[in-house]
């Protein structure tokens, strides 16, 4: 679902869309709900009832705050950067390449 926003915003050309840039990097923060779905349920019992989660996203923006990042991991922004710049085995280790 996230990589379905990033590929139709590469899709366009500049300006309705991202332009490719080899020397840009990007860290974008997703907003998202959660929303239950019934998937199966017997009308003569609750605990019966097959349930998913199905996420929603809610907006996705290019100046995240890193204020709760760092405070739970205090070298969040150094492996973020890490992996952004340098590419190493290690910096990529931690993070996942949905595109």
């Amino acid at each position: 679902m996230i990589s379905d926003v990033f590929l139709a915003a590469v899709n366009e050309p500049f300006p309705r869309g991202i332009s490719h840039s080899p020397q840009s990097r990007a860290i974008y923060a997703v907003d998202l709900m959660l929303e239950w779905q019934v998937l199966d349920f017997k009308a003569n019992s609750a605990s019966s009832c097959l349930h998913r989660m199905k996420p929603q996203i809610c907006e996705v923006n290019f100046c995240p705050d890193f204020q709760r990042a760092c405070q739970y991991y205090p070298n969040f922004l150094n492996q973020a950067f890490d992996s952004l710049f340098f590419e190493t085995e290690e910096s990529l280790s931690w993070s996942t390449r949905i595109v």
